[in-house]
This record gives structure tokens, sequence and C-alpha cells, in this order.
């Protein structure tokens, strides 16, 4: 079944690579959304796609790349919206 997720990911999440990653594993599960920097130092994650590629993506957010240090994870389910056609890192 299709989900949305927004996901705020908190740590040492900026200038290592967060975005890359993120767009990476996105794209290879096949899940459309964003991701992007917010001002307060954290990560926004927008996804949408089937459930169980959600949950492998947050699972790897949890992670980060090699030089991040990801504290906590907030994710939030709704349902899908359907406007997006692709994943995007946002600048």
């Amino acid at each position: 079944m299709k989900k949305r997720i927004e996901c705020k990911v908190v740590g040492q999440v900026q200038f290592v690579g967060f975005r890359y990653f993120t767009d990476r594993k996105a794209k290879q599960l096949g899940i459309v959304g964003t991701v992007g920097n917010l001002d307060d130092g954290s990560v926004r994650v927008i996804g949408e796609g089937e459930e169980d590629k959600l949950n492998e993506l947050v699972s790897y957010l949890k992670k980060g790349p090699a030089f991040a240090k990801v504290e906590n994870v907030e994710v939030v389910s709704t349902a899908p919206q359907g406007v997006f056609t692709d994943f995007q890192i946002i600048f």
C-alpha cells in the first residue's frame, strides 16, 4: 500500500553528504519526494511509495552516511498526495 512519510533527521546531518545519500537510496527504492536541509541543522525528507520501501528508507536514514551522527528520526505517516514524479534534492 502506498503511503507518505515526512521525516525530520536530527544530529550531525548537514555537510556530511546526507542529502546525496538519501537521494541515492530513495531512487534505488523507487520512492518519490524531496530531501533538504532545515535552518535548525536538521534534514527534512518527504517520501511517497510502497510502505515496505518507505520503512527501508527510514532504516537508512537512522544510519546515515559514514560521517553523519544521527541522533533521532521523527517520522509522520500520512496518505500519499501524488504531487511528486521523482526524488529531488532541495538546495
